[in-house]
């Protein structure tokens, strides 16, 4: 088992601690709302799609180094208003602006994550956040969450110079919080990010696979439900 070595437990954020798809499906209908984009769009829903597939066609260049932060904020929501024929960036800034201003206040967690993180921590390990984002936001997000006390380090992908899943991540992880990779486990929902990074370092992982996408990674362990981690930490 695990516990029997773990004392470094890296631990994502975004849907994995902190429940960004419910969160962000909030703020995106806040900002359909405010801007009147039943104009353009068929429903919120039909909104929130088209930006998710901006967005994430966006992050996955940003994570490949052919685009900047600059270009992926810009964009994000401009190529959503791009996919209904709507060429304008301006209210793709505001729309931008308001939906960091929605998001960074939201505090809906993952179901379990407040009892599993404070488990956790009375087990004696070691927490430690390991986010990708931008540290402005993941800072704030962190801030109105309620339970970044609970964790001892977080180590965001900016500060890193470098984002997950990559081995340059990790070495910055384990510089920066002391942690002893034969000592350590990654629990997280991104089978890219998350599981493919540990893998490649040789660290022991937990897939948390909260939407039913299967991991083409070797990941340790498979969980559904966080209330899992109890039987493997």
């Amino acid at each position: 088992m695990a516990k029997n070595m773990i004392k470094y437990v890296l631990i994502d954020w975004d849907n994995t601690v902190w429940d960004f798809s419910a969160n962000s499906a909030l703020s995106l209908s806040e900002c359909y709302v405010e801007f009147g984009l039943d104009s353009f769009f068929e429903s919120d829903d039909d909104f929130a799609t088209r930006y998710y597939a901006a967005n994430d066609a966006l992050w996955a260049r940003y994570r490949a180094g052919e685009v900047s932060r600059h270009y992926l904020v810009e964009h994000r929501f401009y190529d959503t208003l791009m996919s209904v024929g709507i060429s304008d960036m301006d209210l793709a800034r505001r729309l931008n602006g308001a939906y960091l201003e929605y998001v960074e206040y939201k505090s809906e967690l993952v179901p379990g994550a407040v009892d599993v993180v404070e488990y956790l921590r009375a087990c004696g390990y070691v927490l430690v956040v390991v986010t990708n984002g931008f540290s402005d936001v993941q800072r704030r997000k962190l801030r109105n969450s309620g339970i970044q006390h609970l964790f001892d380090y977080t180590v965001l992908s900016e500060d890193a110079g470098a984002l997950k899943p990559s081995r340059e991540f990790f070495d910055y992880v384990f510089r920066h919080t002391g942690a002893v990779p034969g000592q350590s486990i990654v629990i997280g929902d991104d089978a890219e990010s998350d599981i493919s990074g540990a893998v490649k370092y040789g660290l022991k992982c937990v897939y948390f696979n909260r939407f039913g996408h299967p991991c083409p990674y070797p990941a340790d362990y498979e969980i559904s439900s966080l209330y899992q981690l109890k039987a493997i930490l």
